[in-house]
């Protein structure tokens, strides 16, 4: 990290700083042809198909989960709209009493 550059300030940036210097380190040792052979399969293994093949899995699974979470919110909010309506009705009745 230069010496001129800010720390980050949050837990992301941390992170995110973290990743780039360990990045950064590792090309060095693949352009210095001393990395070690978890560096060298790791960088391998990102330029795979089943690597792409993973984080599409990975980005339609996180698409299939917010897809139910919104249902679940929509059927919650149809139950709540429902039971508004049965209150009205009951009030609109003369019956004010709740189960």
């Amino acid at each position: 990290m230069a010496a001129n550059r800010r720390p980050p300030m949050s837990i992301e940036g941390k992170e995110a700083e973290m990743v780039h210097l360990a990045v950064g380190q590792a090309e060095e040792m693949l352009r210095n042809h001393n990395a070690p052979a978890p560096v060298v399969v790791h960088y391998l293994k990102l330029g795979t198909r089943q690597h792409e093949l993973a984080i599409k899995q990975a980005e339609l699974d996180l698409e299939l989960t917010r897809a139910k979470t919104d249902a679940i919110r929509a059927e919650q909010d149809r139950a709540e709209m429902f039971q508004a309506a049965i209150d009205a009705m009951r009030e609109y009745g003369g019956n004010t009493f709740s189960e």
